[in-house]
């Protein structure tokens, strides 16, 4: 059945939190910071004011949860202005990859955060779509450093907004490095708080989960009007964050924006890594230090754009969404995350 905006909305509101009432956010405070292993040996120092003044340098990295590239080009420019925006007015490319191993929530999104592929003993070892307690070290078996973590050893903390309960276990794995928290199951809700926080808070890196593509794929799917909408409504989120730095220039000049999303899908679900609806991404930059138009496989030569394959970690790389992490550190001038595989020497051009 063919879901209305006004029915999508109040089925969005009605999805349980993992903590407090459903349909409203959730911030919690971190615990005392601990030293991560895998950080470095600075891991444990407190955050210095001077690494989170108003004016660094900042990224924000969004993953929209199921975005399938296609539903881009199928709402077209209409449907999704501020994504053609970022199209338009950064670099980037529609034909990115997920990780190899997988092609669902849980494991891409850790591999965002520490750049690395999913299988041990090269891998961060998130080899389960649900949270299984714990912290991803103890999962994997080994130390698994992130962003965060290294982030906090050149003594400043980052920010996690997420829509999901499952992914409290990034959480929970850097907690002490991870400064602010924020759960809430609302697009629109989790969008503005991060605004605000961007402009009053501010945190060099901040990384942001938006779900509803993949809560709306999965019940009407990949593709329908209903996961159409849900596209739609996303693209409006990130249009208010576009205009919060249009609003506010001193901030713009020093914030890059990255876009891309854990898997694509088609029908009802996307577990099948062996199929291009479901491992084809989007991998947008925007903002500060980012050429304007550009392709990122015309700026980085020494990547190869796949076109249709599924290349393996030991062939010529595309772009993958676990490029993320050391991306977004490199913009900050902080040096990759140990033991990373993806982007581990920081080559990704934006210009």
């Amino acid at each position: 059945m063919r879901l209305t905006s006004r029915l999508l909305t109040a089925a969005l509101l009605a999805a349980p939190l993992l903590v407090g009432v459903p349909g409203s956010a959730t911030a919690l405070t971190p615990p005392a910071a601990t030293a991560d292993p895998a950080a470095g040996p600075a891991a444990g120092r407190a955050a210095g004011p001077a690494a989170e003044r108003a004016g660094m340098r900042r990224v924000v990295a969004i993953s929209v949860d199921g975005l399938n590239p296609a539903a881009i080009a199928r709402v077209g420019r209409p449907g999704s202005p501020n994504l053609h925006r970022l199209l338009d007015e950064g670099a980037g490319t529609l034909n990115a990859r997920s990780a190899v191993e997988m092609t669902v929530t849980l494991p891409n999104h850790t591999g965002m955060l520490t750049s690395r592929r999913i299988a041990t003993p090269a891998g961060h070892g998130m080899d389960v779509n649900e949270d299984p307690g714990g912290t991803v070290a103890q999962h994997a078996g080994h130390p698994v450093g992130s962003v965060f973590s290294r982030l906090r050893a050149s003594g400043a903390r980052g920010a996690l907004y997420v829509s999901k309960s499952k992914l409290d276990i990034l959480h929970r794995s850097w907690a002490g490095s991870i400064a602010r928290y924020v759960v809430d199951d609302s697009t629109s809700g989790l969008m503005g708080a991060v605004r605000r926080d961007l402009v009053a808070r501010p945190r060099p890196f901040s990384f942001v989960h938006l779900g509803l593509p993949d809560q709306v794929g999965h019940e009407s799917g990949w593709m329908s009007e209903p996961y159409l909408d849900a596209v739609r409504h996303v693209d409006r989120a990130v249009g208010d964050l576009l205009r919060t730095l249009d609003e506010h220039p001193a901030v713009a000049r020093r914030t890059t924006l990255v876009l891309t999303a854990d898997h694509g899908g088609a029908g009802s679900g996307h577990q099948d890594p062996t199929k291009y609806a479901n491992y084809r991404v989007p991998f947008l930059t925007w903002g500060a230090g980012v050429e304007r138009g550009a392709d990122l496989y015309r700026l980085n030569p020494q990547l190869r754009n796949p076109r249709g394959s599924r290349p393996s970690y030991d062939q010529e790389q595309p772009v993958r969404n676990a490029a993320v992490g050391n991306l977004a550190l490199d913009l900050l001038g902080i040096g990759p995350i140990a033991g990373s595989g993806v982007n581990a020497g920081q080559r990704l051009r934006l210009r």
